[in-house]
């Protein structure tokens, strides 16, 4: 019973364990066996008992652990982690004793694993196997520096039950009162006294204990009586759990000839309930519970299991629906304006959530579908989000408010799915999205939705606030928003907060647009998923992955096609009235950002983007240079007008950038664009970090052997300084042949902000290459870094500053005849007219390849997906129009 420890932190500590089984003669001793005994000085991480049993029982194991900071998980035979019944600490150091409790340990060979979050010193396990008893009651007692301790008093009722106690104190002794013929023992040490026997007459007898009070006593008891056996349990196959489909329930029990009785609404089923014959078929969410009889014993206990089969509701909310007392929200129906529990949807979205009452909890389970009504109430143009007002929550419906915090009043984590069976919320119109259903957030909220949980699916859904009074966070000068004070501004910070916990999500069909801050914001998982989304006029930026925090060092990834990232770094106009609605443009210096997808360093991601659009964000478009680990790639797309550089990308492994056009007109915003509120353009922050359009950064050759960089069959119009600006980020020296630079057009305009009305560079080869180059963007007579180009032709530069040497058939005055390229002359011209530029070729361009191309497979189709020449191609994004 007692195991004394080799501690040094503790010397002499015991760790007890009690088990209690089957079959006790009456009157008789209890009979101990030790199972197990584990421990010692070694530092480790678990620790293993196997032990025999021949009869069934029941267990308590005591646990001691150096190190509270390190997790401890036991489990037996495999099973789920045990749920400690008691902790005890035992000294200001940190250790501590635990108690596992084992019920109904079956007959045969067990088990016993212990195991630690990180090494522990000195821990110690034992196993005592008591054969013949079942525990009845139980009761544990704790004083913290005491010399004495008396327990609650313990019962027997018959001359077969037994008393069991145990002390747990420095030094001392234990005894139970009255002490008509008991005895104690001590073990190995004195700091567990135990005491046991059957007891002489059935009576009240209350342990007591006495010790040194420099250590916490503890005092351990229980009644102990004849196990009598049952009916077997019913058995569930497949057991409690989470489904996809529909399933069928086999129900058992291991008592010769038992009869089973099962019920499916949650109610304890009787031998009056339905007999069980064959498998039960579970297709919604069911509580399933089951009882056994069998000739000459008693009935088993009733056991139950309960079953959610995702994806199987659809929770819907209308306009002229009721409440949660009304409705069950279970259908698109209206409420008929009387009586409760009908099936017609819910009034408000938010009743998926809130039951207008204070409650605050998810209807359904993952998997579920929840719909959102595209027509609102009261000539609204959405539903809203958070407070109905700007004073208080508590305004008679409450719903998505919390009492006095306006700023945590979002929609909350929607439960996650499973895979194949998303969490879906989405509009009424999904089918087709003619028209999206819209959630607004306001008066302060610090986000409409918290996307933190796997396998979720937003659909046909557009998300944005109503900032009727023009407000804004952080930009000096500007009219500030009221966000901790009644009466608050009607505006929101964020459109989605993300974190690690969200992977596998699709976002599809949806817009978000209009917030205080950014769009979405915080770090993902893997596989995020999107399918036309729309972020655009997000006052901050439109997608940024930054934590806020300290950076995840696991890496995330986002993939799809359709996304459209525009206008981000203004404050939209609210009602909307132009094409453009921006009502105030901001860059960096003026305390604004405008990063359409923005990332903070050292960030691990995988990004690929397909037919996408980015354009007319006050800083950078495609900002993943600070990312690192993962790949990029970006087809079919465009990204112009933005007022720093068009695209950039960190030390990937990988980066394929095909069939692309690029407009690098960064003084665009400078002037107002047609739609916007007059004087909401730039005033600083134009053409940032030397006006280069494309930047990117390759790995060493030992960090990263296999990289490869392809750039080919774009075309990019710039009137930036530089047009390709490459550098390194790694700890080895770049020669390795790792870029492949094919079939692509620069067409180049001259610069109306730095360089004199200068033609662009090509290239800039920046910092940590063996070869630094000049920053003034001219390649003139400079050699290309040895070994960096895997391939570099067949590109056409027009009008730029000079040929790179290493292409001997450029040529600058080789027209390729756009189909629309505007006279543009800086300090002259507006740059409103470069709004008008096609960059298609017009029937009449002979820009092909002059010879095929083995070192790359060409795109089939051009960016407008018409197919290519298989013999001669064209150089660029697009084939010629007919």
């Amino acid at each position: 019973m007692i195991l004394q420890s080799n501690s040094p932190m503790l010397p002499n500590l015991a760790l007890t364990l009690i088990t209690a089984a089957l079959t006790l003669p009456a009157h008789a001793a209890i009979t101990r066996d030790r199972g197990c005994v584990q421990g010692g000085g070694d530092t480790t991480t678990s620790l293993t008992c196997d032990i025999g049993s021949t009869t069934a029982g029941a267990a308590a194991l005591w646990m001691v652990s150096d190190q509270p900071g390190a997790r401890l998980t036991v489990v037996v035979d495999s099973g789920s982690p045990l749920t400690p019944e008691r902790t005890f600490p035992w000294n200001s150091g940190g250790l501590r004793i635990q108690l596992f409790a084992v019920p109904n340990l079956g007959p045969g060979t067990h088990t016993f694993r212990a195991s630690w979050s990180r090494p522990v010193p000195f821990p110690t396990m034992t196993i005592d196997l008591f054969n013949g008893v079942a525990v009845s009651s139980f009761i544990d007692s704790t004083s913290p520096r005491s010399s004495s301790l008396t327990c609650a008093s313990l019962t027997t009722t018959t001359p077969a039950e037994h008393l069991w106690a145990a002390g747990v104190v420095a030094a001392g002794g234990v005894t139970l009162a009255p002490a008509n013929g008991y005895h104690g023992y001590g073990g190995y040490s004195s700091n567990v006294i135990t005491e046991e026997n059957a007891a002489p007459t059935p009576g009240t007898y209350t342990p007591a204990f006495t010790g040194d009070a420099r250590h916490p006593a503890t005092c351990i008891a229980a009644t102990l009586r004849p196990y009598i056996p049952t009916t077997a349990s019913p058995a569930f196959t497949p057991d409690h759990g989470t489904y996809g489909p529909a399933q069928a329930i086999t129900l058992s029990s291991s008592s010769p000839n038992a009869t089973l009785y099962y019920t499916t609404d949650g109610s304890n089923p009787t031998t009056h309930s339905p007999v069980y014959s064959t498998p039960i078929a579970i297709t919604t969410h069911a509580t399933l519970k089951a009882l056994a009889t069998a000739p000459g014993l008693p009935d088993s206990p009733i056991t139950s299991a309960t079953y959610a089969i995702v994806g199987s509701r659809t929770w819907y909310a209308r306009v002229g629906g009721g409440d949660r007392t009304q409705c069950t929200g279970l259908s698109p129906a209206q409420y008929s304006g009387s009586g409760s529990g009908q099936t017609c949807a819910f009034a408000d979205p938010a009743y998926f959530y809130e039951d207008g009452h204070g409650t605050r909890a998810w209807v359904g389970v993952g998997g579920d579908t929840y719909d959102l009504d595209n027509h609102y109430p009261r000539g609204d143009t959405g539903w809203r989000v958070g407070w109905r007002n700007p004073t208080s929550a508590a305004d008679g419906r409450n719903l998505w408010g919390v009492p006095g915090d306006n700023q945590h009043s979002f929609i909350p984590s929607l439960p996650p799915g499973t895979p194949g069976h998303p969490t879906s919320l989405r509009g009424a119109a999904y089918a087709s999205c003619t028209t999206k259903s819209q959630l607004f957030a306001g008066f302060g909220a610090r986000w409409l939705l918290s996307l933190d949980q796997p396998y979720l699916q937003l659909d046909c859904l557009e998300l944005t606030t109503h900032n009727t009074t023009n407000c804004q966070i952080s930009i000096p000068g500007a009219t500030q928003c009221k966000k901790d004070a009644a009466p608050l501004s009607d505006f929101a910070f964020d459109g989605i907060e993300t974190n690690i916990n969200a992977h596998d999500i699709l976002l599809k069909n949806v817009d978000i647009h209009g917030f205080d801050n950014s769009g979405i914001r915080g770090p993902i998982g893997l596989n995020i998923t999107f399918d036309h989304l729309r972020i655009a006029f997000n006052g901050m930026s439109g997608w940024n992955f930054d934590p806020g925090g300290p950076v995840p060092t696991s890496l995330g990834s986002a993939s799809g096609s359709h996304l459209l990232l525009e206008g981000n770094g203004c404050y939209e106009q609210y009602p909307i009235t132009g094409t453009f609605p921006a009502r105030k443009c901001y860059g960096q210096e003026r305390g604004g950002y405008g990063d359409a997808v923005g990332t903070p360093d050292n960030f691990l991601l995988s990004f690929s983007c397909d037919h996408c659009i980015i354009r007319y964000n006050t800083q950078d478009g495609l900002d993943l240079l600070h990312t690192k680990g993962g790949t990029n790639v970006i087809t079919n797309s465009s990204s112009y007008g933005n007022a720093g550089q068009q695209w950039k990308f960190g030390p990937q492994h990988a980066i394929t950038f095909t069939n692309n056009y690029t407009g690098h007109f960064c003084n665009r915003l400078s002037v107002d664009m047609p739609g916007a509120t007059p004087g909401s353009h730039l005033t600083s922050d134009l053409c940032r970090a030397a006006g280069d359009m494309f930047a990117f950064a390759i790995q060493g050759d030992r960090d990263d052997p296999t990289a490869k960089y392809i750039i080919a069959n774009n075309t990019f119009v710039t009137y930036g300084l530089t047009a390709f600006d490459i550098s390194y980020c790694s700890s080895t020296p770049c020669s390795k042949p790792k870029i492949f630079f094919v079939n692509n057009l620069i067409y180049g305009y001259q610069d109306p902000v730095y360089g004199s009305a200068s033609y662009p560079g090509i290239f800039n080869f920046g910092a940590n290459l063996d070869n630094c180059f000049a920053t003034d963007g001219s390649c003139s007579n400079q050699a290309v870094p040895p070994g960096i180009f895997a391939a570099k032709k067949r590109n056409i530069y027009y009008r730029v500053k000079s040929c790179p040497t290493d292409e001997p058939a450029c040529s600058r005055t080789t027209d390729p005849h756009l189909a629309n390229a505007p006279a543009f002359i800086p300090g002259k011209t507006s740059e409103a007219v470069l709004d008008a530029i096609d960059p298609h070729l017009t029937p009449g361009s002979s820009i092909a390849l002059r010879q095929g191309s083995t070192e790359l497979t060409l795109p089939a189709a051009d960016l407008d997906a018409k197919p290519r020449s298989p013999s001669a191609p064209s150089i660029g994004a697009y084939e010629p129009r007919q």
